[in-house]
């Protein structure tokens, strides 16, 4: 099925490709969209070459100022000799003015031709009339120039001039463009010229907008009001510039209210030429090259990407194609044509998606058709679709009923996954699933909840190695482990109903018993596609257990201890030989009994704080410490101890049960006392911090290690330096109901401790805020 899927994309695919193929060559060949193409020039062309107006190149304009001064034209040819006397130091003088036939003043003429002859790089112009013979200058005048050069300019049809040809021909002479005659005229070799390779049709590169180049009045030069130097190696054309005189073309740097005189485009011409900046067209096979590159790339662009990056790097590749061709034409003067490029990789994205559209909705067909004939795993599958929705047999093969069928699809699967994900979730132990690459899945909510605990985050996707290291620091045992699950995964059977369960047990990053169990899962034709990790916290069960072994040897040895120590003192007492006095005899029983009792007793009360629902009722604490303090007064005196409770103690008021409470600050006061030295000072205090009420008892003792801080509160357990007290029994569990009682309060216990200088046990318990209540 997915091999049949991807042999139908690559096929659509490969037809939209040879398509766009195709129509890029029609574009390139026979129909190419002039408009849009000479539109995209004009924009580069005004952004890519503009630049200064050469300076050695200068227009004597005859303007409206020199009409006013010398009188309508035409003017005597006599003027032109004298203007051309005073520029024998330029390189080249041009005259962009047709001097056809002879003048009314035969003298004229004649001074005129001397004067060309004199200068010896004058350059007269020339024009082509289609299907006649050249309009040539008069030909005294002709003999005498050094050059003739044609002034036909090639306008395009929508009436902008762009482009010229570099030499003209009748069928019979040829004649250089007068741009070209200029350069000759000045010196240029025309054999070197002609080897230069360039086309005959080349672009205009136009260095700016309309009156770029520096221009004189004509009446300025002929009254000496210009300096002579002024004209000194340069450049000099001569041409028609007043109102209604002249020819004006509109070019691409020209605006809409002012198009460029003739002699400023011959300007430009020549600004080109000497430059060698012309501007080539691409031969069609490079256009087509250059436009199946561009519309190929965006084909892998909408194969890989999704269609919201799509329009994205639609955007991108347009404007990498046109800055592309923008550079090209600035640095290279190559005008590579847009049209075919841009018109078809416009295309495409519409092109493909409807294909891919067509796709989509073909396979949906089967893919529903399929889940349809299939056998429903559960009765809540089914999903009843509104009449109005519902997909009616032999209807209208629409988008909108493929959607409906898709809807009811995904209700089905969603139902089904949610079904699957309520029965992890339900599950009581934490659960993790992976596929065959080990990459994570799924997990349940207690997972997340146990990874919050250990301080982690679960990340989608992680893999089994990660996420064994965020449960367990020991990194040894981590590898250990991830090996075993390794080795369980590869030993599976081929029937998928035979599961494989393993299991091992570990310590997590917060000292918890952690069992794993592993099971494999299949797919329907029997291989494994991952495993399942199962979490099952045994901390409780393993305290359990430890704490049944406590009291079984606390029943079996601690209790037994002092009966046994009892019997042994009857015996003895049986003995006159060992018999003690009856004064000793009936003390140490009385002791050994009275430990009986207080082991009893202890365990008892932790016993009924641990399962005994608290009787929780309105208490001040201040009654309940003061009491707690008359009970060990006399206890005190014994040892000239004094217990000082706070005077400015705040009325101070919890919720709690009286008489778990009192023992437990019977039990610190008590221990305080046992531990501490004659004549001490034991210190009570209470005061607000934040929504508790903080207890501190402050004594003299003998300190307690900062490492034994977390132990001390566990059943059975005491400090070292409370061992080496020899005249103190005890078995460790008068701490841990003190921890206990105050957890079962929702508060906590903490403590600061020196050795040899004393300790301060903090209890904190919730304030009681009901006034009300109270």
């Amino acid at each position: 099925m997915n091999g049949s899927l991807s042999a139908r994309y690559r096929r659509e695919f490969l037809g939209v490709v040879l398509f766009v193929s195709f129509l890029t060559a029609l574009l390139t060949y026979f129909i190419p969209v002039q408009s849009a193409d000479r539109i995209l020039y004009d924009i580069s062309l005004r952004n890519a070459h503009h630049r200064p107006a050469s300076d050695d190149i200068i227009i004597i304009a005859i303007d409206d100022q020199s009409l006013d001064q010398l009188g309508t034209w035409p003017w005597r040819r006599i003027l032109h000799a004298q203007l051309l006397r005073q520029l024998t130091a330029a390189k080249a003088v041009g005259y962009d003015i047709s001097f056809l036939g002879a003048s009314y003043y035969p003298d004229d003429d004649e001074e005129f031709a001397q004067a060309i002859k004199e200068h010896g790089r004058v350059v007269l112009a020339s024009f082509f009339n289609e299907g006649q013979p050249p309009s040539l200058p008069y030909e005294p005048l002709l003999l005498e120039t050094n050059h003739i050069g044609s002034i036909n300019i090639p306008i395009d049809s929508d009436g902008l001039v762009r482009k010229l040809d570099r030499w003209a021909s009748d069928g019979f002479d040829t004649t250089y463009h007068f741009s070209l005659a200029m350069l000759i005229a000045a010196g240029a070799d025309p054999v070197q010229i002609e080897q230069d390779q360039l086309p005959e049709r080349v672009s205009i590169p136009f260095t700016g907008p309309p009156n770029h180049y520096r221009t004189v009045s004509y009446t300025d030069v002929l009254n000496l009001r210009i300096p002579e130097d002024t004209f000194k190696d340069k450049y000099v054309f001569i041409g028609a510039w007043a109102t209604g005189l002249g020819d004006k073309f509109p070019t691409p740097t020209a605006t809409q209210s002012l198009n460029m005189s003739g002699v400023e485009i011959l300007a430009n011409a020549l600004q080109a030429e000497v430059e060698n900046r012309w501007i080539t067209n691409a031969s069609t096979t490079v256009v087509l090259l250059v436009s199946l590159f561009w519309v190929l790339s965006y084909c892998m662009i909408v194969l890989v990407l999704s269609p919201r990056n799509i329009i994205v790097a639609s955007v991108g590749l347009v404007t990498v194609l046109v800055v592309s061709h923008f550079l090209i034409l600035k640095y290279c003067n190559l005008w590579i044509r847009l049209d075919p490029a841009l018109f078809v990789t416009l295309l495409v994205y519409p092109l493909w998606n409807w294909r891919m559209q067509e796709l989509v909705l073909k396979q949906m067909h089967r893919e529903i058709k399929a889940l349809d004939n299939e056998r429903s795993l559960l009765s809540m599958e089914h999903v009843h679709m509104d009449s109005g929705t519902a997909v009616k047999a032999g209807g209208l093969n629409t988008f909108e009923s493929h959607i409906n069928r898709l809807r009811s699809a995904i209700a089905r699967v969603r139902n089904l996954r949610q079904f699957i994900t309520d029965s992890l979730d339900g599950m009581p132990y934490a659960s993790a699933v992976f596929d065959h690459k080990e990459k994570l899945l799924l997990t349940t909510a207690i997972t997340e909840k146990y990874f919050t605990e250990l301080g982690e985050t679960i990340v989608p996707q992680e893999v089994l190695s990660t996420f064994l290291n965020q449960i367990i620091d020991d990194q040894p045992r981590a590898i250990e482990i991830l090996t075993q699950i390794r080795t369980w995964s590869s030993q599976h059977t081929i029937e998928p109903s035979t599961f494989a369960r393993e299991e091992v047990e570990f310590k997590d990053k917060q000292n918890r018993d952690i069992l794993l169990k592993f099971t494999n899962t299949y797919t329907s034709d029997g291989a494994v596609s991952g495993f399942i990790l199962t979490l099952i916290d045994l901390s409780r069960i393993r305290e359990e257990e430890r704490q049944r072994e406590q009291t079984i040897h606390f029943l079996s040895h601690d209790m037994r201890a002092p009966q046994s120590a009892i019997q042994a003192l009857i015996k003895m007492q049986q003995q006159p030989e060992t018999a003690v006095s009856q004064e000793d005899f009936l003390r140490q029983v009385n002791q050994l009994s009275r430990t009986t009792l207080n082991l009893v007793d202890n365990f008892l009360y932790l016993a009924r704080a641990k399962n005994t629902s608290y009787q929780l009722v309105p208490i001040n604490l201040n009654d309940l410490l003061q009491n707690v303090v008359d009970n060990f007064w006399s206890m005190a005196k014994s040892r000239q101890m004094t217990i000082h409770l706070s005077n400015d103690i705040p009325v101070s008021y919890v919720m709690a049960d009286g008489a778990l409470l009192s023992r437990a600050f019977n039990n610190l006061i008590d221990n305080a006392i046992k531990y501490g030295k004659d004549g001490m000072k034991i210190t009570i205090d209470v005061q607000e911090d934040g929504d508790y009420w903080k207890v501190s008892i402050t004594d003299q003792g003998i300190g307690i290690a900062k490492e034994d801080f977390s132990r001390i509160f566990q059943v059975f357990a005491r400090a070292p330096q409370m061992e080496v007290v020899k005249r103190i029994s005890g078995l460790g569990l008068g701490l841990a109901f003190v921890h206990t009682v105050i957890d079962g309060h929702e508060g906590d216990i903490t403590l600061e401790s020196e050795q040899g200088v004393g300790t301060t046990f903090f209890v904190r318990l919730p304030i009681l805020h009901d006034e009300e209540s109270v």
